[in-house]
């Protein structure tokens, strides 16, 4: 055993080096030397004097740590809403739009059901029907003046796009005057 002991040991004194406090620290030391150690005075000496800084540190972290803690505010939890109250915003909206359509869609059709309708006993004749007035909103065939005039106004809007024939004098832009030498590019 004393062999042993004598590997683990320093050879000059018996005692524990600084790498084997260190792992005694981090609870990695040779069973044999924890034997040593609780053995020898001055070995547990130099290993309380490496612990104490450690200890001392541990404490005042601790101390700084709860003093912290009891410092801060304590969170209120907030309480979580029902996801269909998280979403009521979106399906109010929602109902408000279908409820709109449908609004218009109904009222759209009770405008087409009430419109006076010809008496079905009654008949109307081809020329009756051509002298009768249409219904607001509702074109009558346009007249061939009507579709000249038309043509005559596309095609002038036609030529106003047309870039092809703008000249720069009738779009305002004139020629630049340069005043002095001009350098040349292949200066």
């Amino acid at each position: 055993m004393n062999a042993l002991l004598d590997q683990n040991l320093t050879p000059t004194a018996h005692h524990l080096t600084p790498d084997q406090i260190d792992d005694h620290l981090i609870g990695d030391l040779a069973p044999t030397l924890v034997a040593h150690l609780a053995a020898c005075s001055l070995c547990a000496d130099r290993v309380a004097t490496a612990a104490s800084p450690i200890a001392s540190f541990r404490q005042v972290s601790t101390a700084w740590s709860e003093r912290r803690s009891a410092t801060l505010p304590i969170p209120v939890p907030t309480a979580q809403r029902p996801v269909w109250q998280r979403h009521m915003n979106w399906a109010t909206a929602s109902l408000s739009l279908a409820f709109g359509i449908a609004f218009l869609n109904a009222s759209h059709q009770f405008s087409f059901n009430t419109a006076p309708q010809p008496s079905p006993t009654r008949s109307i004749s081809v020329q009756q029907t051509a002298a009768m007035p249409l219904a607001p909103g509702i074109a009558s065939e346009p007249r061939p003046t009507e579709i000249s005039a038309d043509n005559h106004m596309l095609s002038a809007i036609n030529a106003s796009f047309d870039a092809s024939n703008d000249s720069p004098a009738d779009l305002g832009l004139t020629a630049a005057v340069h005043h002095g030498p001009r350098a040349s590019i292949r200066d």
